[in-house]
């Protein structure tokens, strides 16, 4: 297979298995991985080394330094107030205790020696964001136990990979006298370079752009270039500085002021799944099987060691005497997933290794990928149960996502604004925005299914979508896009068809999308003429003598909403009865007899 036919089709596969994680909900690693065995070892139809050949090297260790440099646009100090210290002591004193148990473990267990004992647990220290965020998508963890988890992941992956470079230059140097003060020299070099180059270049890169020094048009491709270049000078002036040089330049730029980084961001993620995607079917297709089987029972134990020992003991003692509850502790210790950055760096180790001539580098790769399967399948699967034993999943919201800013929208939304629930009404049209907004009312301005409004339209607190403009196929296009996010059991549309005109109504089957709001029978421009005519939407709470029985006497009655005690919302439609108790609160449009 050559390199200009594998490239597109590696390409295509990639997206092929992100969708697929997406579409069942689980980490895309699991998929990678097990492709890029099948292809590999298994069938032995694809090869990186012979595909790529000189270029596969550099190509891994410039797509790590992307890869931290998109994560580490996403970390504000603003999130951490009060959890500082947490942080620092897990990437710390946690990264310590997690290496000397690990070098400990297996050394004894699986007979290696101390140096390279030492450096796998350096390698294994790290966890990273292309595993860690999938998970919290998946249990939906409050804010201190997402944020923590966040921090570690993007932090401990340089710092991680420095601590095992030196390991690297230590053992690469062998009995040399000088060697403790070579690494010692090599530290201060590293960090050094890595903070002042990524300092300098984040903080003048972001004045650029605050000052309109670079067109808009060029933000992504010079963003880019950036990056490279970065990594690129620290490593000529002191090898594998470059890590932390873009990781620093990442956490300067998302921390200055008025600096927009949107559509920066939005495509360092697109490149980063790209090549996430592509380096685990890589690494994943040069694991030797054979290595891996004979590594047996011994390591599996020192994979049960780092997840119910050496995690715990990590985080139970970085947490003391935090502000953080037990049931969150329990939660940060169970999660540690390792990922790519973990996978490349101990594929690069290898080959180095074999450069020298020296023994151990082989057992490095398949160990390494045992424990990123270990700990990406063991905990994909088990933490949301986890964390709902453990109670700290967020509760299902009761919050309301409403498209369009029409007179129907607003006043729906202004109903149920009124009765305590949070509502947000999103639309890339600014004129019924900025009335929403005079209402008083919480609004999204722009296109709620784009790039954008994914990463600034904040779901924490919605938990249904109701479509409520007068065009088909723009509540068809949000009730797709948003049922694979929240279920099509939560997202909900409005007839815009005539009651009258069943043969067009025939053709427009909301139902294979999600809801049909309040009732079949009900349209979108039969409450918009109710609403101009000045009928709004009432509430009533139902008692023994207020009964839903004695609304429909006072005249025609259109049911919306139930509010129960727990102030949870329920919707009227056609598809399950409500039977309003006595306590509860009713929404309702009454056109007077």
């Amino acid at each position: 297979m050559n390199l200009e036919f594998s490239i597109p089709l590696l390409i295509f596969c990639c997206f092929i298995l992100q969708w697929l994680s997406w579409r069942v909900k689980l980490p895309a690693i699991l998929f990678l991985l097990l492709f890029g065995i099948i292809i590999g070892p298994i069938l032995n139809i694809f090869n990186p080394d012979k595909i790529f050949s000189s270029f596969f090297y550099p190509f891994v260790s410039l797509s790590v330094g992307l890869i931290l440099f998109e994560g580490s646009l996403s970390l504000r100090f603003m999130e951490i107030k009060g959890l500082e210290s947490v942080i620092r002591r897990l990437v710390t004193i946690g990264a310590v205790i997690t290496i000397i148990i690990t070098m400990v473990s297996t050394h004894y267990l699986l007979d290696l020696s101390w140096k390279i004992s030492l450096l796998f647990g350096t390698i294994t220290v790290v966890t990273g964001p292309t595993v860690i965020t999938p998970i919290l998508r998946i249990i939906n963890p409050t804010t201190n136990i997402s944020n923590i988890l966040k921090w570690e992941s993007i932090l401990i992956d340089p710092i991680g990979a420095i601590l095992a470079v030196l390991v690297y230059e230590l053992i690469i140097l062998g009995g040399e006298t000088n060697g403790a003060l070579h690494i010692l020299f090599s530290l201060i070099k590293i960090v050094g370079i890595g903070v002042i180059i990524g300092t300098i270049s984040g903080y003048l890169y972001g004045v650029s752009i605050k000052k309109h020094c670079i067109p808009e048009y060029l933000h992504k491709v010079s963003s880019l270039a950036l990056v490279m270049i970065v990594f690129a000078f620290s490593n000529f002036l002191k090898n594998e500085s470059g890590l932390l040089s873009v990781t620093i330049m990442g956490i300067v730029l998302a921390n200055q002021k008025d600096v927009d980084l949107t559509e920066l961001i939005d495509f360092k993620e697109t490149i980063s799944i790209i090549l996430i995607s592509i380096l685990f079917i890589c690494l994943a297709s040069k694991v030797d099987l054979m290595e891996l089987k004979s590594l047996g029972v011994k390591s599996i134990i020192v994979l049960f060691i780092m997840q119910f020992f050496s995690r715990p003991l990590s985080v139970l003692i970085s947490t003391f005497g935090s502000r953080l509850k037990w049931n969150e502790r329990h939660m940060i210790a169970w999660i540690a997933p390792r990922g790519i950055i973990a996978a490349a760096v101990s594929f690069l180790f290898s080959i180095g290794f074999e450069k020298n001539g020296l023994y151990g580098g082989s057992f490095l790769v398949p160990l390494t990928f045992e424990v990123i399967i270990f700990t990406v399948v063991l905990q994909g699967l088990t933490s949301r149960p986890i964390a709902t034993l453990l109670k700290v999943s967020k509760k299902k919201p009761q919050g309301f996502l409403i498209i369009g800013s029409n007179l129907v929208s607003r006043t729906i939304a202004s109903s149920l604004h009124e009765n305590g629930i949070y509502t947000v009404i999103a639309d890339p049209g600014w004129e019924g925005i900025s009335i929403a907004k005079n209402m008083g009312l919480y609004t999204y301005y722009g296109n709620p299914m784009s790039e954008q409004a994914d990463r600034n339209l904040d779901l924490t607190n919605i938990g249904r979508v109701l479509a409520l403009t007068p065009i088909d196929w723009v509540n068809i296009s949000s009730m797709l896009h948003f049922k694979m996010e929240l279920g099509k059991e939560n997202v909900y549309t409005i007839n815009t068809i005539d009651p009258k005109n069943n043969v067009l109504r025939k053709k427009i089957d909301y139902k294979k999308y999600g809801h049909v709001l309040f009732s079949e029978e009900i349209s979108y421009s039969k409450l918009h003429n109710l609403f101009s005519e000045g009928f709004l939407p009432k509430t009533t709470k139902i008692t023994e003598k207020i009964t839903i029985n004695t609304l429909t006497k006072e005249g025609d009655i259109i049911l919306l909403f139930a509010i129960n005690p727990l102030n949870e919302v329920m919707i009227f439609n056609s598809s399950q009865k409500i039977r309003p108790k006595t306590g509860w609160r009713v929404i309702y449009i009454i056109k007077p007899i």
